[in-house]
Order: structure tokens, then sequence, then C-alpha cells
């Protein structure tokens, strides 16, 4: 876990005096550890270490085949937490993409959460912690995880990835702190951060008009949101779009 450790040795050292607690909810941007932290908190609850290993007192839960997390994922949550851990102190659920959980989910769900079983530990993980109903998150702990500064991505780039700095200046400036968002900037090719770069451009412009007068600005935010519809759909050049933008923009 890159840089960002508070909150891990802050769980360890709870679970080290018997005083964590069963239910917890991560939240902030993506790409900011907070999948990471989950799982190596899992990995020394189980094993010892930070190690990656194969553990059989914690499972992922994800979203289903349609994106969603719903009566019957939570439903297998609470099958998973009411078996006795075979080698951990507790059998740990980590619910990743929380923010796809249904609303009768949450509410099968604050059911689990009002009365766990003690030997259970619930990790919800989110972007944003509002989109939990008011009465399941005031049972839940609640974690902020930050952005990370520009020079912890840069550091990180150059230390562990082996980047020239003059790069990892300039992918730390596009990842908006999210060290995961830097990683994938890696593995892209031009032509792909040349279209992420107009899709947040039109995102920005989308949201200006917007705030501007929904009214006065109507056909010209029709026209943003079809060419952000086509920018998702399609493989465009990034940099020919974002001129056709600005000239969408000149008409006004």
């Amino acid at each position: 876990m890159w840089g960002n450790t508070y909150h891990r040795d802050t769980f360890i050292n709870a679970f080290k005096h018997d005083t964590l607690h069963t239910s917890y909810c991560f939240f902030g941007d993506g790409g900011v550890g907070k999948t990471t932290t989950a799982r190596e908190i899992a990995s020394y609850i189980e094993t010892g270490t930070f190690e990656p290993t194969t553990m059989v007192d914690t499972y992922i839960f994800t979203p289903n085949e349609k994106g969603s997390l719903g009566i019957e994922e939570v439903r297998n949550i609470k099958e998973f937490c009411s078996s006795a851990p075979l080698r951990a102190k507790r059998k740990i659920a980590i619910i990743q993409s929380g923010d796809a959980i249904t609303n009768h989910a949450q509410s099968a769900l604050l059911k689990l959460v009002e009365e766990p079983p003690e030997h259970s530990l619930i990790i919800i993980i989110v972007k944003n912690k509002d989109i939990l109903f008011p009465p399941l998150l005031s049972r839940l702990h609640t974690l902020y995880f930050p952005r990370y500064s520009r020079k912890q991505i840069v550091d990180f780039l150059v230390e562990i990835k082996k980047v020239n700095g003059n790069i990892a200046e300039q992918i730390a400036l596009r990842s908006l702190g999210s060290l995961g968002r830097a990683i994938e900037h890696l593995e892209k090719k031009d032509e792909e951060i040349a279209k992420e770069n107009t899709l947040e451009y039109l995102e920005q412009r989308i949201e200006y008009f917007y705030t501007k007068g929904l009214i006065q600005y109507s056909g010209l935010l029709k026209k943003l949101l079809k060419k952000e519809s086509e920018l998702h759909e399609f493989v465009l050049n990034g940099p020919l779009q974002k001129r056709s933008i600005q000239y969408f923009e000149s008409e006004v």
C-alpha cells in the first residue's frame, strides 16, 4: 500500500487490542487505496502478514451480471458471515462497488449490520457514502480515503515503476490524485489518453453551460451530450473531437 497506510495501521492496532468494530464504510475517489487496504487488512487478520495469499475466511462480493448488488448478493453475504471462520478470528466480507447496491438490498443489509455475527467483519467500499441510506450509514464506521498528492504519485511512478521523471509528472497531473488512474495511464496508448482528456474537457464544458442556464444553452447542451455519448461508444480522434466541441461553442 503505497503512501497511505494510516487506515491500515489503525485497523491492525484495533485488531490487536480487540477493539475492532463489525462494520465499516470505506469511501473516497477511485484509485486511492480503499480495496487494497481492505485486502491487506483481511490478509493480516488471516495470516499475520500483508503478503498476497489464498484466503479462506475472506470473500470479496462484487456486482452481479446486471451491474448491481441486490437481495441475492446480500443473502450470500449474510450466509458467508454466519458461518464460523476456519483459521481467522473473523469472517471478512468486503463489498466492492457498494455504490451499485439497490434500495431493497440496503434494507436487507441494514438488518445484518444491526445484528451482525460476533465473528464477522463487513467492509463496504463506495466512492460516495451518501449513496447509502442514512439508517444504514449511521451504523457503519466511516473512513475517508483522501486523494494522493502529486508528489506521492510521482515518487511511486519513479521508484516503483521506474518511469522517467518528466513523464511521471505528466501522468501525475492527469491522474487527479488517483494512484489507480496513474497506473492505468502507464498501460494506455497515446490515442486512448487523448480520448480521455477530451472526455474530461467535455464533461467540464457540459457542467459549465448547465450551471450558466439550462434553457438558454439547451441546444448546445444537447449537442455536447451527444458528443459525450459518441466518445464513450466509439473510437474517435480525441483532438479532432475537441476542436469540434470548441466550434459548437463558438456558434453560441
